[in-house]
């Protein structure tokens, strides 16, 4: 077992996590397809500028979703930013919310999504579209689902959980 499949088994005991699937998602994790899945849906043009690593301040979190919009935007030459029904986005995908400053980083959730989530337990910048209130929203494609449950299900803090679509209507900007 390498140092970092070590260290998050660590981690789980040290905050009480008693998930044994977690342990043996971690004990089997297939590192060479956690690295290709890595850099998927975090695209060098939209990488956030600003270091959101570890415990960032909203601000920082905030200026790098303003960012990302920005660039998107730019990319696809749009003025402004295209919008669906509802309706028709939640059969493509799922609404996911972050708490980036509840994240202990414990890197559980990257193993057992396959790289879907980073080792901060942070969606992909691919899919982020807001943030507010502490909250990150980021919109998970439909065949990606299963990944990203993996990595909510062994996340012991819950700072990554499914939102439901209505959230979308209170959010502030």
């Amino acid at each position: 077992m390498d140092e970092a499949h070590r260290l998050n088994i660590e981690s789980f005991r040290r905050y009480g996590h008693s998930d044994e699937r977690a342990f043996s998602l971690i004990k089997e994790a297939n590192y060479p397809t956690l690295i290709l899945l890595r850099d998927q849906l975090r695209s060098k043009e939209l990488i956030p500028s600003v270091d959101i690593g570890g415990y960032a301040s909203e601000d920082i979190w905030m200026t790098a979703v303003e960012e990302l919009i920005q660039k998107r935007s730019s990319l696809l030459k749009l003025e402004e930013p295209p919008t669906l029904p509802l309706s028709d986005l939640e059969g493509l995908g799922r609404l996911l919310v972050y708490w980036p400053s509840e994240n202990l980083a414990d890197g559980a959730a990257e193993y057992s999504s396959n790289g879907f989530f980073d080792c901060d337990n942070t969606p992909p910048w691919d899919t982020w579209f807001h943030f507010s209130n502490g909250r990150l929203f980021a919109w998970v494609p439909g065949v990606l689902i299963p990944l990203a449950q993996n990595g909510i299900d062994v996340n012991p803090e819950n700072c990554i959980q499914w939102a439901d679509w209505s959230t979308l209507g209170s959010l502030e900007s």
